[in-house]
């Protein structure tokens, strides 16, 4: 096998885990799945007892982890299991089409500069955030190619025009060093803990958006699930801002003097503009929901469509919604 797929999930998220392994059963998904979970007990007995009764190629490996981790903890601890060369972490609340998967490796495989693969993704809406039932909307969800072959270029643009790379396939050697830095900077917020991985996939190498439907992600509108990300301003202001942000900064700065033969002190000034650059795009996109955006392709009404060109990856994740309950 060559690729491990990751699920996280957590406390009153049983539902979206039985959707999520049932939807990867129906689409026959044959690679190895490792569920982190950190539910309560109660909780912890139910997804036992899915993985138990969904039938996949290879059973998950459930992960029970303490409930007071947070995400971040969790991935650094489960990467240490994965045992093939590429890995992708799938949100319990979103859905990954498996044979763009196949894609990806066979891309990395074949293009060893690139460090990171993805395809198109879409944001759906189900009512008040419902694990099963009507999906009353579809939007674009931005996923970038970024192909230029100068590192601090490449984390300029990625900065300027910021798409998450968390849920892309991923170098397993690389992912686990990005968990393991991450760990390391146990002062990290959220936002940064976010930031940091996402910057050092895209420093160790060239990432590639597939012409594919690669990912359905839901909508997080009605905030039934805790939100750890501050609002922008509440996140500037806060006290530790000012510390996270430096060990941000020299995180990334070794890790771009190492790669292009540089000065630290030049390393260092490549990322204080690179961030400037994010921090000019999130506040003019600070009224923004979320990163949900209008695309032809990628509408609800499209996708629906026999004829278009993602209907065949798409109704599978819409049947599993729309068709079955739990």
């Amino acid at each position: 096998m060559l690729l491990t797929v990751l699920i996280p999930t957590h406390t009153n998220r049983h539902q979206f885990l039985y959707r999520i392994l049932s939807y990867l059963s129906v689409s026959n998904c044959f690679y190895p799945i490792i569920v982190i979970d950190s539910s309560s007990p109660e909780l912890i007995k139910i997804n036992q007892d899915t993985i138990k009764q969904i039938s996949l190629k290879i059973r998950p490996k459930h992960m029970i982890l303490d409930t007071n981790l947070n995400l971040y903890e969790k991935m650094t601890i489960a990467s240490d299991y994965i045992e093939t060369p590429y890995s992708v972490i799938i949100a319990d609340d979103d859905f990954i089409v498996p044979s763009s998967l196949n894609l990806g490796i066979n891309f990395l495989e074949s293009n060893p500069e690139y460090s990171i693969v993805h395809g198109y993704a879409a944001c759906i809406e189900t009512p008040e955030n419902k694990v099963f039932g009507e999906v009353i909307n579809s939007n674009f969800y931005s996923q970038r190619s970024l192909e230029i072959n100068d590192t601090k270029k490449r984390l300029q643009n990625h900065m300027r025009d910021y798409a998450t790379t968390f849920y892309s396939i991923h170098k397993t050697f690389h992912l686990k060093s990005n968990f393991k830095k991450l760990s390391e900077c146990k002062w990290l917020d959220f936002r940064f803990g976010e930031l940091l991985p996402s910057c050092l996939s895209v420093i160790q190498g060239k990432t590639k958006k597939m012409n594919c439907l690669y990912m359905i992600r839901q909508s997080n509108r009605y905030n039934l699930r805790p939100n750890k990300r501050k609002k922008f301003k509440d996140w500037i202001a806060d006290p530790d801002w000012s510390l996270n942000y430096k060990h941000f900064r020299y995180t990334l700065a070794y890790e771009i003097a190492k790669k292009e033969g540089i000065q630290f002190e030049q390393a260092k000034n490549v990322v204080k503009d690179a961030f400037f650059s994010y921090l000019v795009n999130i506040t003019q996109k600070a009224k923004s929901v979320d990163r949900c955006e209008g695309n032809e392709d990628l509408i609800l009404e499209t996708l629906l469509k026999p004829e278009s060109r993602f209907h065949k990856d798409f109704m599978p994740i819409y049947n599993t919604i729309t068709n079955t309950e739990k």
